[in-house]
């Protein structure tokens, strides 16, 4: 039980974390996006 209840945890951690890294992902992809829009026009 207490291992099933610190994996548990552990899933909600990193699923947490991954949350940002996600966001953080896309607005890079959407910088150099509109970095390259703008360069282009």
């Amino acid at each position: 039980m207490i291992l099933g209840r610190r994996a548990d945890k552990c899933t909600a951690f990193c699923m947490l974390w991954q949350i940002p890294a996600k966001v953080h992902i896309v607005r890079v992809f959407l910088l150099h996006f509109s970095h390259v829009l703008l360069f282009r026009l």
